[in-house]
Formats: structure tokens, C-alpha cells, sequence
């Protein structure tokens, strides 16, 4: 089981979206190893993923640049490898309305000892190259693009372990490069500021176990105006997971701590966590409070949230369950639709080979559709929020300024096969399919148990098939009730309130008494085997509305909806 949380990476435009938005989940495999790392959406709402692909164990992995639908189909994939070992991490639409992809090639210099280069590339909505740069030896995790054209990137620079800023042209060419040193660390995230200046932050190594977040206000020539450095005691690894520039000139920062707002100085307003979960990505809203989409620790449970401008919870938007398979998230962000979109990945759906990707596509109430298995609500009883206890102190940093070069990469490029599977969708038809005295069942051709127990399933009596009515109104999103006393089943599906009684033929529609007089009807009545309530075939076809359909050769029931 996995919990979800918003968190995140790029914000994106908004732009003006037609009404209805669209829900789903579709998986991509592209061979051994399929990766997604970051996303972005157009202002057509389409949604253009970066990543990292690996068609075979004996391939070496290139750059994945996917570009996608509203709906989750593929336009075209595209990979970039330079010989190495490749993988993107981050994109970014660039002012000219093109991307810059970032990411990095691993060099293997034999004997076990390898080395990593930072490289860039500009490509255009069709997915060609305009250039490719590498800067060796360097490791870079956050680039941003800055108000003259160029990018400023920040990371870690592999000989001294010390918070290097890159500043580049439009080009991909090196400007400047300074490092902050103050212990050993790296740097995790860069944006420029409003003033032309930027803010950089990362972790720093103060003690033998003890990782502390460091931010930094820089000019526009990345010079120090002021640095901070923070940590809570009883963590032992602290860290950023994303920064922005607040409406008064703050800032917000979310990380290992929670959610910490700063002033135009770095001095801490206030700082909240929700214990056990992580806090990725927040947005500053127009009442000048703040929408955090976070994730439950350890398992991947994400929510969304709404935080007054002092630090109080307002309200909790949503909180859902992703369960099995999909085992982890990487990117967390809200669309211009009002909805959300997470990526992640999985090692275990279905029949697919190797390393599979997949993008969760959520309306803005956190759900898909009724009847999709995948997402459950999350009891919010357990999102507690508490304030941390952290400490501060001002620090000066000694900053040198170093030769670094970003050469020319020659970059291959060559036409992704992308195999993808749609599994949830708000349009989509469910088929359920059982067998008579089988546990198990398929929803859409996925695989699961009917129930918790293996005497749940279906069966034949006296020539009536009796299907087990709970595993079929989880599957259509429907509701439940069984009064034991007075034997009253309830089902609540969309306009309709139906109750039955175990035992008899009459049931009531909204409140209206109904008489089956139909003689094929006189003995199919709901009863309860094994312990479970078992409602005959023909109750969802004359009362769900769903197509039904038993094959008595092989056994097989299928129900499935809407019939039309």
C-alpha cells in the first residue's frame, strides 16, 4: 500500500481549460528500464515527461524525452545518449518556448571508479536538438532560467564537495562558477528571485551525523547578501525539497522539516510539519496562504492541503491511497485544469518487462473515476501538524570562484517505441470478469482477489449463478450497507438508493416498493454463503444498469458498465 502527497518540482502556466477535467493512469515501458523524473504541461494541456530509458541489460541508458495528451497517450518519444550512461532529471520550458533538459552521464574510468558529467540540451516542441553542452566532472540537481535569457544551476562540484552555482548564457556557455564552502555539502535547488538575484539551497555537513539545510541569498553576480543555516536536532539527515519567492519577498521552503516561510532576510517566520510525510511542492495562493501537496512517510500516500498565511491549516483538500503496484513517486504537481498529476514507477504491473513508469492523472477532488481499484480514501485522522523545533544560525561562507567549461556534446538521437497501457480512466468501461468457484476475478484485464477470503466467490445454486455482490460494487465506485439484524441490504450507485432483504424477491428503488413478478425471478434472491452476501446475476443488469453475460461452457460471468 502507498500513500500520496503532492510535492514537486515545475510550476507551470495556467491557462484556461475546458470544464471537464481529465482522470487517469497509464503506464509506459520502453524495454529493461523506464523512468520518468520530471514533467511539465503546455499551455495546450498537453504534458512533456523527461527521464531515462534502457531498451536491454546489455544497452546503456539514454535521455527519454516523452510528449503526452491530456489523456495520457504518446505524441512521440525521443532518445539522446552521447555514449555514456545517460539519464534526465529536469526540465524546464524556456522563455523562447523551447526546453531545456538537464540531466547527467555517468563515466566509467575502469578499476570501479566512475565520474559524473552535468549535461544540458535545448530542444524545440518537435524534440529536436538545438545544442548540447557537458560540463565535466560536476553534478549539478536544480537549474532555473534567468531573466537575460541564460541559466543558473546549482549542485555539487566532485573534487571539493562544495555548493557550486554555474551561471550560464543562452547558449549553455559558462559565465561564472563560485562555491560556498561552509562544511562539505551540495546544493538541491536554485531559483532566480525577483530582484535578479537567486536563492540556493542544500545540505550541509556540520557534525559526524548531522546534515543541515543551508540557504543562500545571492546577487545577480553571485555575490553572498545573506546565509542561513537550519537544522532540527532529532533529524539526522535535513534537507530542500523546493523554494519559492513569496508576494512579500520571503520566501517558502518545504523539506525534511516541513514547511518553513522566511523573510526578506532568511529569519524564520514560522515552521509546521505534518508528522510522517513529506512536503514537495507549495503553491502561494491569492489570500496569500499557501496549497502544499505532500506525501505520507514511508509509504507513498499523497494529500493536498490548504495553510493560512501564518502557518494554520485551513482545510484538507484530499487524501488517497495508492495502492500496489505502483510503488514510488517522483513528481507531484497541480495542472492548469484545477486538477493534479503525479509520476512514479513500479517494478511489479502486470506483464510488463523490467522497470515500468506511470502518470496518475487526478480531478481536482483527488480522484479518477468510480470503480478505479488503484486510489482509496486516506483516513486524514492520522495528518497530524505540528511545529518543529529548529535552530538558526548566520553564517559567512567562503566563496571562491573556479574554471569551469561546458564543451559541445554530440548527442544521438533516435525514435522511442513506447508501450503503454491505460488501466483508469474517468470514460473508461469496466469489465469485470469472474468464474464460477474461482477466488479471483479480472477489472479491465488486471488481475485480483474477488475478497479477503478464498471461500469468496462465486457459485451456482439451483441453477441461479450468485455472484458476490461486494467485490462487484467496489469495482463500480458504489457504497454498501448490510444491517444484519433485520437482514437489509443498501446500495447506494450514483442516482440510486436500492435495498433488498436476504431471503426475499422485493427490493425498493428511492423509496419505491418493487415486486419481482417475473417466474424466472421466483428463487434468485440475495443470500448470504460463507459469510458473504451473494446477490444473483440478473441484479445488476435490471437494477445497475450494467451488461451482463454468463457463458455456461467455460463458466465465466461478465458484467460490465455502463452496458451501453
Amino acid at each position: 500500500m502507498l500513500f500520496i502527497s503532492f510535492a514537486g518540482c515545475s510550476i507551470n502556466k495556467r491557462v484556461e481549460k475546458p470544464k471537464e477535467s481529465p482522470s487517469w493512469i497509464m503506464m509506459y515501458n520502453t524495454g529493461e528500464y523506464t523512468e520518468i523524473r520530471d514533467l511539465l504541461e503546455t499551455e495546450e494541456g498537453d504534458f512533456v515527461t523527461v527521464g531515462s530509458t534502457k531498451p536491454s541489460k546489455n544497452k546503456q541508458s539514454s535521455f527519454l524525452l516523452m510528449k503526452v495528451d491530456p489523456h495520457g497517450n504518446v505524441q512521440w518519444a525521443k532518445a539522446f545518449n552521447d555514449g555514456k550512461d545517460d539519464s534526465a532529471w529536469s526540465i524546464i520550458q524556456t522563455t523562447d518556448d523551447n526546453y531545456l533538459i538537464s540531466g547527467d552521464a555517468m563515466v566509467d574510468l575502469g578499476r570501479g571508479a566512475f565520474m559524473t558529467d552535468f549535461l544540458m540540451l535545448k530542444i524545440d516542441d518537435k524534440g529536436l536538438i538545438q545544442w548540447a553542452k557537458k560540463v565535466e566532472d560536476t553534478w549539478v540537481n536544480s537549474i532555473s532560467q534567468t531573466k537575460d535569457g541564460g541559466f543558473i544551476a546549482s549542485g555539487c562540484y566532485s573534487k571539493d564537495k562544495w555548493f557550486p552555482v554555474i551561471k550560464f548564457d543562452s547558449n549553455g556557455n559558462v559565465q561564472w562558477v563560485k562555491t560556498y564552502q561552509e562544511g562539505e555539502g551540495f546544493a538541491n535547488f536554485i531559483t532566480q528571485t525577483s530582484d535578479g538575484g537567486s536563492i540556493v539551497a542544500g545540505a550541509e555537513r556540520v557534525g559526524p551525523n548531522m546534515d543541515s539545510v543551508m540557504v543562500m541569498k545571492l546577487d545577480l553576480d553571485g555575490n553572498v547578501q545573506w546565509a542561513k543555516i537550519f537544522k532540527e536536532e532529532s533529524t539526522e539527515s535535513n534537507y530542500i525539497n523546493y523554494m519559492s519567492e513569496t508576494t512579500d519577498k520571503g520566501f517558502i521552503v518545504t523539506g525534511s522539516f516541513g514547511i518553513m516561510k522566511l523573510d526578506i532576510k532568511g529569519n524564520i517566520k514560522w515552521v509546521k510539519v505534518f508528522v510522517n510525510s513529506r512536503l514537495k511542492l507549495i503553491y502561494q495562493t491569492k489570500d496569500g496562504g499557501f496549497v502544499a501537496l505532500c506525501s505520507t512517510f514511508p509509504w507513498f500516500n499523497p494529500f493536498v492541503v490548504k495553510i493560512n498565511s501564518k502557518g494554520m491549516l485551513k482545510e484538507i483538500v484530499f487524501a488517497k491511497e495508492l495502492h500496489s503496484p505502483f510503488e514510488s513517486s517522483d513528481i507531484f504537481l497541480q495542472t492548469s485544469d484545477g486538477g493534479f498529476i503525479i509520476s512514479g514507477g513500479t517494478d511489479s504491473y502486470n506483464s510488463l518487462v523490467g522497470r515500468t513508469s506511470f502518470l496518475l492523472k487526478l480531478n481536482s477532488n483527488g480522484e479518477i473515476s468510480r470503480g478505479c481499484n488503484y486510489i482509496k480514501n486516506y483516513d486524514t485522522k492520522y495528518l497530524t501538524l505540528k511545529t518543529p523545533e529548529l535552530t538558526t544560525e548566520t553564517i559567512v561562507p567562503l566563496v571562491s570562484s573556479i574554471d569551469l567549461e561546458s564543451v559541445s556534446d554530440k548527442m544521438e538521437t533516435s525514435t522511442v517505441s513506447v508501450q503503454s497501457t491505460l488501466i483508469c480512466d474517468k470514460s473508461l468501461k469496466k469489465t469485470i470478469v469472474l468464474h464460477i468457484n474461482s477466488p479471483e476475478m479480472t477489472v479491465n484485464s488486471v488481475s485480483e482477489e474477488i475478497g479477503p477470503r478464498k471461500e469468496i466467490r462465486p457459485i451456482i445454486k439451483d441453477e441461479i449463478v450468485l455472484v458476490p455482490i461486494s467485490a462487484v460494487i467496489r469495482v463500480l465506485g458504489a457504497k454498501m450497507s448490510f444491517d444484519e439484524k433485520e437482514g437489509n441490504v443498501t446500495i447506494i450507485f450514483e442516482s440510486k438508493t436500492v435495498e433488498f432483504w436476504i431471503g426475499k424477491r422485493g427490493y425498493r428503488v428511492n423509496g419505491v416498493n418493487i415486486d419481482v413478478y417475473d417466474p424466472h425471478y421466483q428463487n434468485a434472491v440475495p443470500e448470504i454463503i460463507n459469510g458473504e452476501v451473494m446477490f444473483p446475476l440478473w441484479f445488476f443488469e435490471d437494477i445497475l444498469g450494467c451488461k451482463t453475460d454468463f457463458d455456461s461452457k467455460t463458466q465465466t460471468i461478465t458484467i460490465t458498465y455502463p452496458a451501453g
